[in-house]
Parts: structure tokens; C-alpha cells; sequence
């Protein structure tokens, strides 16, 4: 992704990027620990800008350098535990940070180890991965517009009807804007 060595001159310029970007990220996670408000947490971007902010931090540190992991399914085994059961507390404020932190890890580090690049390099999942902003910009409206407009309750064919439509949607979206977006060709950074 970072072959790019206008990129790399950019921020060895610019040299401000990293300790800003760094500073906005400590001050948006002691927001989102201290509140109490979840809704705060939920739905205002000082509270979830460490969410975005650790990846940005993560594509500078990786424009110089690349990382190695040897135990890199130990990562993805503590990642989707803590997705599937939890932190042993019940509600416990620290649980998407931490998942944040260790997908960044997962994603970042290289391994030698080729049978685990079966695992998470495979075609199904690179393609749920490109389209994945896709789906988490469609999943909450098709949610809501369901839940308000079609049927109250949900039931396991209305979710996996949900589902199919928000794939569908998701694939539209990856062809039609994000993929036009991303060529320099045909829409510059500048515009």
C-alpha cells in the first residue's frame, strides 16, 4: 500500500503528522474510558476517533517498516475471544480499544508462516474485507428502516434477508464509489 515515496516524503515533511495524530488518539481513548454517558461513547467522534486514528497511526509506522510476528494466531485467537465472549467483566470499557489495537496488530505484522496466510488471506475473506466499510455503513440504516417501517420484531429469516441485502448493497457500493475513488485516474487527491 506504501510503496509510494511521495507518501513517504509527505510525512517526513509534514513531520507534525505523528505526534499530533498520536496526541489525538491518547486524548479520544481517556474520553471514551472516563465518560459515563454511552451515548457519548456511542455516537460522538471525539469519543470513537481512536477507532480510525490507531489505523492511521499504524499506515505511517508501516511506511518505514515492515513487522514481523512469529505468533500471530496467538493475536487472532485473543481478538476473537474477546469478540465472542467478552472480557470477564461483564461490560468492561476497555474491551474496544483492545480490539482495536490487536486487529491493528493482526493486520500490520507479517508471518512466516504460510498456512496461516490460509486463514486470513484467503479469497472469501479479502473479499468480505474489501467490502467491509461497505457493510458497516449499510448494516445500522437497513436495521433501522426495518425495525421502523417493516416489522417490530426480528426474526432469523428478517436478519438473513437483512444480511443478503446489505452484501448486496456492500458489493454496489465497493463497485460503483469506492473503487472509482481510489484510482488516481479518474479522480485525483486533489479533488
Amino acid at each position: 500500500y506504501f510503496e509510494n515515496h511521495a507518501t513517504i516524503d509527505f510525512i517526513s515533511k509534514k513531520r507534525f503528522i505523528l505526534p499530533v495524530l498520536l496526541t489525538l488518539t491518547l486524548i479520544s481513548v481517556s474520553l471514551y474510558v472516563k465518560t459515563n454517558n454511552s451515548h457519548s461513547q456511542f455516537y460522538l467522534l471525539p469519543f470513537r476517533f481512536f477507532e480510525l486514528s490507531i489505523w492511521g497511526l499504524a499506515a505511517i509506522l508501516m511506511l518505514y517498516k515492515q513487522f514481523f510476528f512469529r505468533y500471530k494466531l496467538i493475536i487472532l485467537s485473543f481478538t476473537l475471544a474477546i469478540l465472542l465472549v467478552g472480557l470477564p467483566i461483564q461490560y468492561s470499557i476497555f474491551q474496544i480499544p483492545l480490539i482495536c489495537i490487536l486487529t491493528v496488530l493482526l493486520l500490520i505484522t507479517k508471518d512466516s508462516n504460510k498456512r496461516f496466510a490460509v486463514i486470513l488471506e484467503n479469497k472469501l475473506l479479502v473479499s468480505i474485507g474489501k467490502i467491509s466499510f461497505s457493510i458497516y455503513m449499510w448494516h445500522p440504516f437497513l436495521l433501522a428502516f426495518i425495525r421502523y417501517f417493516v416489522v417490530q420484531e426480528l426474526t432469523i429469516s428478517i436478519v438473513l434477508i437483512i444480511f443478503l441485502i446489505t452484501i448486496l448493497l456492500s458489493v454496489i457500493t465497493y463497485l460503483l464509489i469506492e473503487t472509482p475513488f481510489r484510482n488516481k485516474k479518474i479522480i485525483s487527491n486533489r479533488m
